[in-house]
């Protein structure tokens, strides 16, 4: 990894004998290593979904540091972060990874507290991270990580609770708001609005998103991936930003044979965008349908008063589940 390095360390492990190195990069940087690693440990899919982060593709829009450790010039582990350059105060962990011959000696512990204090000192307030391995998140909980209600993603609010941090989140928005096409710039800010306990149960139909009030939600980091596979498909979605740098509704849009299927969520400060982020939608697909979940009586209301008509019913499959929507359309404008 001989790019974008920014010091290493050294240090006795926790047998208090051989001297470990902790080695501390930015993006780019060349993660070869890393990316064997964590495709040994976690899949070649799940590792593959770190790639851009670190070859600098996403430099722009995110922060991205990536700790490792070696013993004898040997890659042992590694934890990734990434920081939105949008909203610096949030952060996505991933990478978490001790090679199996190395664990038990606390390697994992002094990775997590050396970021935290990295993380600390660039002004980060918050952290997320992912996991569904209770060994792994008895370790996040002695460093002040929590699970999320409904998820398998946990956070650590540096300096507020839980609750504070919500509210100051999506309590409010401090305008004037921004609406523009959805890029990485969305990757981290897009984890607590998904995660958000709000009134909607579909959340995204493209995206395949449920309420975490309703079913666990069990993506982290792999949130921002379902938006890149929509714009894989040839699809788009946009986004809406306050002046604090709150990202507090998205809206996607998704062709299907001759049709185009459009969807949005929002925290309730955000409902005024909902127009310009579907007017967005039709200036780049003409005319789109909407499915909105049957029970989701306000998002319905909400469409309803910008002109879109009940157009019929629809299933959407969303996992195991099968979601009865009302599909919604408007003339075209002219």
């Amino acid at each position: 990894m001989p790019q974008g390095k920014v010091n290493a360390v050294g240090g006795p492990d926790a047998r208090g004998g051989d001297r470990t190195e902790l080695q501390k990069w930015t993006s780019p940087c060349d993660a070869r290593e890393a990316l064997a690693l964590w495709a040994e440990a976690f899949g070649e899919a799940e590792a593959a979904l770190e790639a851009p982060q670190l070859d600098g593709s996403e430099a722009g829009e995110n922060l991205d540091l990536l700790f490792a450790l070696r013993e004898d010039g040997v890659l042992v582990g590694t934890l990734h972060a990434t920081i939105s350059r949008e909203n610096p105060a949030l952060c996505g962990l991933s990478g978490m990874c001790v090679a199996p011959k190395y664990r038990g000696r606390g390697l994992a512990g002094r990775l997590l507290g050396d970021m935290l204090k990295e993380l600390s000192a660039r002004g980060v307030r918050t952290a997320f991270l992912g996991t569904d391995n209770p060994v792994a998140a008895q370790l996040y909980r002695r460093f002040g990580f929590s699970f999320l209600p409904g998820s398998n993603v946990m956070a650590r609010y540096m300096g507020d609770d839980a609750a504070d941090g919500e509210f100051r989140r999506f309590g409010w928005a401090e305008g004037p708001f921004r609406l523009e096409e959805g890029s990485p710039k969305a990757r981290i800010p897009l984890i607590p609005l998904a995660l958000h306990r709000g009134s909607q149960l579909l959340l995204d139909a493209n995206a395949g998103l449920l309420s975490c009030a309703e079913v666990t939600q069990r993506s982290c980091m792999g949130l921002y991936p379902k938006y890149a596979a929509i714009r894989q498909a040839g699809g788009a979605f946009f986004c809406a930003w306050d002046a604090a740098g709150t990202l507090g509704a998205v809206a996607s849009a998704l062709p299907m044979g001759e049709d185009v299927r459009a969807d949005f969520f929002c925290c309730d400060a955000f409902y005024p965008t909902v127009s310009g982020l579907l007017s967005m939608c039709e200036a780049r697909f003409g005319a789109v349908s909407l499915w909105i979940a049957r029970d989701d009586a306000g998002k319905r209301n909400c469409v309803e008063q910008l002109g879109y008509h009940p157009a019929g019913e629809r299933l959407l499959p969303v996992g195991r589940l099968c979601v009865p929507c009302v599909s919604y359309e408007r003339p075209q404008r002219r």
